[in-house]
């Protein structure tokens, strides 16, 4: 769209109608009368509500429900109080904004109860809930909404000096948030850094929605607009209708200055306005192309130009993280071939293994050193298999499609065929299924470990025992990680008498499966035999000489999981002097091997704040899980169950503490991502969900607690028995 015309454009337009000067100069006179009169106009109109916010409430105020703590902020229009439950149902700290008496008119109370309703209906896990609202016997519209305890998204990121992908993760939460009010048809129009704030785990709360339209908080109180001048769509500024594209121009604005860590448009009030309608700010440096071109888009000064929604952007956002294509770029097979070479993260365990078979034979199985020409040809045979599965996924020959780790393997199991040795079929299988499962594709891993046990059973036993062994404890871990325990406690014991046996050679890999079969039994509730395997496991760590073993993990990082197991048993048992005994030794010595694996010490921190949960030291738990949840979002992404386990456990401490809003939106999160990831009968989606329904019954939802009780009985009988203790605590 146009911008508006400037003097000259006047002067020009009128002297092509052939009209008088002095007639032209009445009219462009008339124009700048015009716009000084607006001007001025509302200049008056901001004072006026400005001095009607000239009020104070006092500590103890009462409105309705709740009582008034302290003043938390002034802006243009309105003031925001922290404030309490004062009915005694459950206790619960909101923040409640008062707005300006000036519009407790007939006309805007409409409005207000209209719009107040209608974001009462928003349900969002980064958007701050509005959970009441009215008119004080005084006269003052007020709005009782989630009070976040946090920073302003600018102060989060400084304080934390987050990277540019950390910032790009914060942005695309806002987004969500904003993708949500637009599909319940709620427009925010004013999204600007005061309005984004970010809890203390680390999670967006987008504020102010839908009020945008009378609510003009800007901080130098310029009013021209609905909206904060800075952060104004150039449709906005000219009064012309708004649509998605403008929160959407608005939150590239926000992204822009997030990630460059200055705004965009600066200047006086004119010269801002001139920046936006023309399209002119500084080019971003400093950041990968396909980001520049994101924000770009979105930051087009023609609504047309932009994305098609929200939900658009945050797809680019979320490619450019994955290293993927973004439609903001003209397509092309370099561009492709380039990202696929950057985003070979995601296959590295392939080109691992390749690397592995190609330098040396101790991947091949029983294979140690390579004396025969038979055994070369079978180092030869697994190296063709692999480069068969990278050829076939050529870009020349993959038409334009995206190439992932998940379809280079499943051209992996087409290529199997072609290996005519059962033993090198059987490795190759294990392998794969191995990869299949680090990328959390369980149920297809399954079936190649399966596969790979029949290859094996078809050659003679001698000479790979360890490899079968190995299988097992592969095919075990498959069955725990899709909840079925029973079964992974048989597969497990077919493991051990193989391994016992070469207890003298190989006694890491047996203390292994002895900490394995421990694991499972803890889950099964079996604890006091879970404690006697622990015990063999751990008593082989600390008396071995052997450092490391072909499929296990050094000695010492093996012992930091096992007295994690053992410390998790007497925390079940409720004998917590023991579990903290044995979880501190986990810590100390997992802090000395962090280096070599990460869960080392996540895993014993997640372990103490599970018993301090059980010695209710919620506040210590607490800190324990923050600490937790902020290394590791650091390095998984939102859909690693390691990072979805952090906000499960925090939402169950801030339930533990009595901050239900707080834990109810975090076990809200942690549940819809175990259930989109793992479906509803996984053991992770049922506890979480367990949680909530504990949650709800304590605040008197008795329906639906009792339909999310309901769900759980009926996942905690398929997944663990009728007799599983579990099961009986469903039933009471």
């Amino acid at each position: 769209m146009d911008e508006q015309p400037s003097r000259k454009e006047w002067e020009s337009f009128f002297s092509r109608l052939n009209v008088g000067a002095e007639e032209i100069q009445e009219l462009i006179d008339r124009q700048d009368v015009a716009e000084a009169y607006f001007d001025q106009l509302r200049s008056a109109i901001s004072d006026q509500l400005s001095d009607s916010l000239d009020f104070h409430l006092p500590e103890g105020y009462r409105v309705d429900k709740y009582k008034v703590l302290e003043e938390l902020g002034k802006g243009g229009m309105a003031k925001v109080y922290r404030a309490s439950r004062t009915d005694n149902l459950f206790e619960q700290e909101v923040a409640i904004k008062f707005l300006s008496p000036a519009l407790n008119s007939h006309k805007y109370s409409e409005y207000f109860n209209a719009e107040r309703k209608l974001l009462a209906t928003l349900n969002h896990p980064n958007i701050g809930k509005i959970f009441d609202g009215g008119i004080t016997e005084e006269g003052l519209p007020f709005m009782v909404m989630e009070y976040v305890k946090g920073s302003t998204i600018t102060a989060y990121i400084r304080s934390n000096h987050l990277s540019q992908n950390q910032i790009v993760r914060l942005i695309i939460q806002v987004g969500h948030a904003i993708q949500h009010a637009h599909s319940r048809f709620v427009l925010h129009q004013d999204i600007k850094p005061s309005n984004v704030l970010i809890d203390e785990i680390g999670n967006v709360k987008l504020l102010d929605l839908g009020i945008g339209k009378f609510l003009h908080e800007d901080e130098e109180s310029e009013f021209s607009f609905g909206g904060t001048l800075k952060y104004a769509s150039p449709e906005q500024i000219k009064g012309e209708p708004i649509t998605t594209r403008s929160d959407q121009y608005q939150l590239g604005v926000l992204a822009f200055e997030l990630i460059s860590g200055a705004h965009p448009f600066q200047g006086e009030k004119e010269e801002v306005r001139q920046q936006i309608l023309s399209g002119t700010y500084p080019k971003l440096t400093g950041i990968r192309k396909d980001l520049t071109l994101v924000i770009g888009k979105s930051m087009s000064k023609n609504p047309d130009d932009r994305y098609e929604s929200v939900a658009s952007m945050i797809l680019d956002l979320e490619n450019y993280l994955r290293k993927y294509p973004v439609s903001a770029r003209p397509d092309s097979w370099k561009y492709r071939t380039s990202l696929f070479i950057k985003r070979n993260q995601l296959t590295s365990l392939l080109i691992l293994a390749i690397i592995l078979v190609t330098s040396t034979a101790a991947v091949l199985t029983r294979i140690q050193f390579i004396e025969t020409e038979q055994e070369r040809s079978k180092v030869q045979e697994v190296n063709e298999f692999l480069t068969r599965i990278f050829d076939s996924n050529d870009p020349d020959l993959a038409q334009g499609e995206e190439i992932t780790a998940a379809m280079l393997l499943e051209n992996s199991k087409e290529e199997l065929s072609e290996i005519s040795d059962p033993e090198v079929k059987a490795y190759t299988q294990n392998l794969l299924g191995e990869l299949y499962k680090k990328l959390g594709l369980w149920e297809e891993a399954g079936p190649l470990f399966f596969d790979a046990l029949k290859n094996y059973q078809a050659t003679p036993i001698q000479g790979h025992e360890l490899e079968i062994a190995n299988l097992y404890n592969n095919i075990s871990g498959y069955y725990r990680d899709v909840s079925k325990y029973q079964e992974a406690d048989s597969v497990l014991r077919l493991a051990i008498p193989l391994l016992e046996q070469m207890a003298q050679t190989h006694p890491l890999a047996l203390a292994r499966s002895y900490q394995d079969l421990a694991y499972v039994l803890f889950l099964k509730a079996e604890f006091e035999e879970a404690l006697q395997m622990i015990k063999k496991a751990v008593y082989i760590y600390e008396n071995t000489r052997k450092e490391k073993s072909r499929y296990t993990y050094s000695r010492e990082v093996e012992l930091v999981f096992a007295y994690t197991t053992m410390a998790s048993i007497f925390r079940e048992q409720s004998e917590l002097d023991s579990a903290l005994i044995y979880n501190q030794k986990s810590i100390a010595l997992g802090e000395k091997y962090a280096d070599e694996n990460l869960s080392v010490r996540n895993i014993p921190l997640n372990n103490q704040s599970l018993i301090y949960n059980r010695m209710g030291e919620y506040d210590k738990q607490i800190e324990v899980l923050l600490e937790l949840y902020n290394h590791n979002k650091l390095i998984y992404d939102e859909s690693n169950p390691k990072l979805i386990a952090s906000i499960a456990n925090l939402g169950s401490a801030y339930n533990k503490k009595g901050d239900i809003v707080m834990g109810d939106s975090l076990n809200q999160i942690a549940y819809e991502s175990y259930l989109k990831k793992f479906g509803p009968n996984h053991n992770y989606t049922v506890s979480t969900l367990y949680n909530l329904a504990n949650s709800k019954y304590q605040q008197e939802q008795y329906q639906q607690a009792q339909f999310y009780f309901k769900a759980v009985l009926e996942a905690d009988i398929n997944n663990l028995g009728e007799d599983h203790p579990y099961v009986a605590g469903d039933y009471v």
